[in-house]
């Protein structure tokens, strides 16, 4: 409940855009995978679960204002490469870690572009 609380303080969204940094997001969504783990009879453990894959979505296929790939031809942003390359650092092992992994080796062998490929994996995320 602390972290719920202390998530609603600091505004995570405006207008279709993300307001906080991505690695507060990934550290967010960290937070709530450990807690998930270590708490799967939590009785509100439908709302961590879909908290936690939430700010996963978000992380691999940014928001509306705040968009993974910029530009003509659709070029992966600096601020996901950057907040991508803190979550293999910090969370590797995680299902956070690999699911930006996953994501991050796909755009790069696609040579930082959003191929179909690219958003395929990213319309998995959607679904899920």
């Amino acid at each position: 409940i602390e972290q719920s609380i202390s998530e609603q303080k600091e505004q995570l969204w405006d207008d279709g855009g993300i307001m906080i940094t991505l690695e507060d997001l990934a550290d967010r969504a960290a937070w709530w995978e450990k807690f998930n783990q270590a708490n799967p009879y939590f009785v509100r453990s439908e709302e961590a679960k879909n908290a936690q894959h939430s700010l996963i979505f978000m992380l691999i296929c940014g928001a509306d204002n705040t968009p993974v790939f910029t530009g003509e031809p659709a070029a992966l942003s600096d601020n996901f490469k950057k907040a991508w390359a803190y979550i293999q650092q910090k969370y590797a092992g995680t299902e956070l870690g690999r699911s930006v992994k996953e994501m991050s080796d796909l755009v790069t062998a696609a040579g930082g572009k959003r191929t179909k490929a690219v958003e395929t994996l990213m319309e998995k995320y959607m679904t899920q």
